[in-house]
């Protein structure tokens, strides 16, 4: 029996047809060109994640989370459990377009295994595109330039995405002029040494509603109150 869920939605199957209405060109793309034309979607989805009702901290469990149970099913070879296990993060984006770094790793390791070149390499690209669009927010040279994390959990799939060419050495957090950065230490395959500085953004605020006009008092038959205490007490 085949099987199915609704947790998944059929994503690979649906992505397939759209590739293959794409047509042969989408195939002949390298992978940057590919994160390149993703780009604005990952950029827009991200930044969304700070629009959801849902507070960034508690997106953040949810995402670690679906993770930790997608992986171990992976680890044991259970890839079907594992799509199942990530699908609970749909309610942030369509699983094809889930703005998680190591989500999209983990996507592209199942559809490897699956000898699915195209999700490949399409979950590829999407990490990569996520990672630029952390790289595009500053240079990582300083607190002044520091790249701007979504979610403070994006930094752990940044490393992750930097370890064909680099080690992770050292990490630390510290504290300047009120905001806080985290500082990564990272040695490259031919021995050089860099910081890198993240910031996370704060979500911005949720602007107030005008408060109703107040209704018309019916005419009172005392005065015995000063006038002022009449005024309306409607929440501001």
């Amino acid at each position: 029996m085949k099987r199915t869920s609704p947790k998944i939605g059929g994503y690979g199957a649906l992505l397939a047809a759209a590739l293959l209405l794409a047509g042969p060109a989408q195939a002949e793309l390298t992978m940057t060109q590919r994160a390149t034309l993703i780009e604005p979607r990952a950029v827009k989805l991200r930044m969304l994640l700070l629009q959801q009702k849902t507070s960034p901290p508690a997106i953040e469990k949810d995402a670690d989370e679906a993770l930790q149970r997608a992986e171990e099913f992976w680890r044991s070879g259970q890839s079907f459990q594992a799509l199942v296990a990530l699908g609970v993060l749909q309610k942030y984006a369509p699983m094809a377009e889930l703005p998680f770094i190591k989500v999209q790793l983990l996507l592209a390791a199942i559809a490897q295994n699956e000898r699915n070149n195209e999700l490949t390499s399409h979950h590829r690209a999407w990490a990569q595109a996520l990672v630029k669009a952390i790289n595009t927010s500053g240079n990582g040279t300083s607190e002044q330039s520091a790249y701007r994390l979504v979610l403070a959990n994006e930094l752990a799939g940044w490393v992750l995405a930097q370890s064909d060419t680099h080690t992770l050495v050292g990490q630390q957090t510290l504290e300047k002029n009120g905001r806080k950065y985290t500082v990564v230490q990272l040695k490259s395959t031919d021995g050089a040494s860099r910081r890198v500085y993240f910031e996370v953004m704060n979500k911005p605020a949720v602007p107030r509603k005008s408060a109703a006009p107040a209704a018309p008092r019916a005419p009172q038959t005392l005065h015995t109150a000063p006038l002022g205490s009449l005024a309306s007490t409607a929440p501001r």
